[in-house]
């Protein structure tokens, strides 16, 4: 008996990041040609053919690493350049608030890529949070120096 089998994915409708589902449409086809043995439901209390499809997905860690830890890195080092800026060049204030927004931003983005259905705070959101009270800290202690 040969058995042939055919499946094509025809394209990905959607990716969800944050509930981790892949939406596809695909086909899968089977077919043998057997004269002896043919299945017939109503032997079986109208139960048809199982058929079970493993589907082995890898994560990029790549991906993660360049666009979620490199921009933590620095935007770290960044936060603790403020301290090598002068007061009296009357940057440090907007540098300070920049650095500020630019962390706000990128923990949105961030927590748009985790998933919400986490029974624990991810650690990168613990250490961007910190990073933010650090830079509001900052902008504080940058502004009452400058009255």
């Amino acid at each position: 008996m040969t058995v042939s089998v055919k499946f094509s994915l025809d394209g990905v409708l959607k990716v969800d990041d944050v509930e981790q589902t892949i939406t596809t449409n695909a086909v899968f086809k089977v077919q043998w040609m057997d004269e002896l043995l043919k299945w017939n439901p109503d032997n079986f209390g109208g139960i048809g053919i199982k058929v079970t499809v493993r589907l082995t997905l890898t994560r990029r860690p790549t991906f993660i690493l360049l666009n979620v830890y490199l921009p933590i890195i620095i935007l770290s080092f960044l936060n603790a350049a403020v301290f090598a800026v002068p007061v009296d060049s009357g940057e440090k204030l907007s540098y300070v608030l920049t650095v500020l927004l630019s962390l706000a931003v990128f923990m949105s983005t961030v927590s748009g890529m985790l998933p919400t259905t986490s029974n624990h705070t991810p650690y990168i959101t613990i250490y961007l949070s910190c990073l933010i009270v650090i830079s509001t800290l900052s902008v504080l202690m940058t502004h009452s120096f400058k009255m």
